[in-house]
């Protein structure tokens, strides 16, 4: 059994909070503990060429001349994955110019604000604001477009935000994957301030850290890094 020292729960109850975070939690209390409170940081292919992608459609957005191969070492990219950055790459190059250069846009819009005691930080990819409304979009490194609905408390967290901060605008949030091409909208009602707060409440009054079993568990940096699920089954 894992459990929080009292040192560690301090600093929890300190800490600024994210979507990435609480989704990790949701997902597998095990790998939360690993990356968010013991500290153990890993590379994984996916992560690699995400942030390969990002930091691509970034200076893409600003205007900036960049090569794009500059992106995929600086990030550390899979050799193997190069013909996946490449589609992400072309489909970037198609996408991006048409839907941001028109619009008044906010680079990695970083905001903090209080729910309840506990602070947020919201990092959105990209926010158009067209006449009455706010388009927030949000990349994906995913080679498939048929997981969206799990991206949904992600877009929940950002509304909930941007409704606070333009309370006269109509909120919309998408999902952009450049590999497969494909931009997929996303319908939700945004979760409650009491509803964020309760699930940081979760993570602090969590007993047992223990690894549970998912559908990204293959794409986990602590798979056959002592995980004790795998460990287990390997046996």
């Amino acid at each position: 059994m894992i459990t929080l020292s009292k040192t560690q729960l301090d600093e929890l109850k300190r800490r600024c909070w994210s979507y990435s975070q609480l989704s990790r939690f949701k997902q597998c209390p095990y790998s939360y503990w690993r990356r968010y409170v013991k500290g153990d940081k890993y590379p994984s292919p996916n992560t690699s060429l995400g942030l390969a992608l990002h930091d691509y459609a970034e200076k893409l957005a600003n205007h900036d001349r960049v090569d794009p191969m500059h992106c995929f070492r600086a990030a550390g990219v899979y050799p193997r994955q190069k013909p996946e950055f490449d589609r992400g790459v072309d489909s970037l190059n198609a996408f991006v110019p048409a839907q941001v250069h028109p619009y008044r846009r906010l680079t990695e819009h970083k905001q903090y604000y209080y729910v309840g005691p506990f602070e947020f930080i919201i990092i959105c990819d990209v926010i158009l604001f067209i006449k009455d409304k706010v388009w927030v979009w949000d990349y994906k490194a995913s080679s498939s477009a048929d997981y969206a609905d799990s991206h949904q408390f992600q877009f929940s967290i950002y509304q909930h935000f941007l409704e606070t901060s333009y309370p006269d605008k109509n909120i919309k949030t998408q999902l952009y994957f450049p590999i497969p091409n494909k931009s997929v909208p996303l319908q939700h009602k945004p979760f409650t301030a009491d509803e964020l707060g309760a699930m940081v409440e979760n993570v602090l009054g969590c007993q047992d850290f223990k690894p549970t079993p998912h559908k990204w568990c293959r794409t986990c940096e602590y798979q056959k890094r002592g995980c004790p699920f795998h460990e287990k089954k390997s046996l």
